[in-house]
């Protein structure tokens, strides 16, 4: 018999599902702080605690607080689970906790963004879910086809994708 040369698998399948995964890992939370903040439109209670005498700044700070620090601790646990079972390859895992908090504040920021584009809280929770899956998606022909630079960059403005982005990076 001849000689064989190793079989390396190639990762490059197992890199574009990571990257879905990681940031749909993100998707609920976006989902869950819209459909709250529409849910508080309806039912008009952000006009309720401005007449006892809520400023805006507490309200919206109330809300940055109590989502940045569950997005702190679940970013925590995830990568406790993937850095160390060698999801992210030989990433550090500070860093990773650092780009992955970052990514959730920016989507925080997002689901700030979009309230006021919603009346109802179903259709804010499903907008949410698939704009995130959306633009967490285009990431994947940015990493298979070549394009020039600009394009990836003027697409990393909207973060589900710059995450994708970096993710990509990590794993590949």
């Amino acid at each position: 018999m001849m000689p064989k040369e190793s079989y390396t698998p190639s990762l490059q399948g197992f890199s574009y599902t990571v990257l879905i995964y990681i940031v749909m890992a993100f998707a609920p939370y976006v989902t869950v702080l819209l459909v709250n903040l529409v849910q508080e439109k309806e039912n008009k209670l952000k006009e309720l605690m401005r007449i006892m005498g809520t400023s805006d700044v507490a309200y919206w700070l109330s809300w940055v607080i109590t989502y940045a620090v569950i997005m702190f601790f679940a970013v925590l646990v995830m990568n406790a689970i993937t850095v160390p079972g060698g999801i992210f390859g030989g990433s550090n895992y500070i860093v990773m906790v650092i780009i992955c908090y970052l990514y959730g504040i920016t989507i925080i920021m997002m689901s700030f963004m979009f309230t006021p584009f919603f009346k109802n809280a179903k259709s804010a929770g499903l907008f949410a879910s698939l704009i995130t899956t959306i633009f967490g998606a285009i990431a994947i022909p940015l990493i298979i086809v070549d394009v020039p630079n600009q394009v990836k960059w003027a697409l990393s403005l909207f973060s589900p994708t710059a995450f994708g982005l970096a993710i990509s990076q990590v794993v590949c």
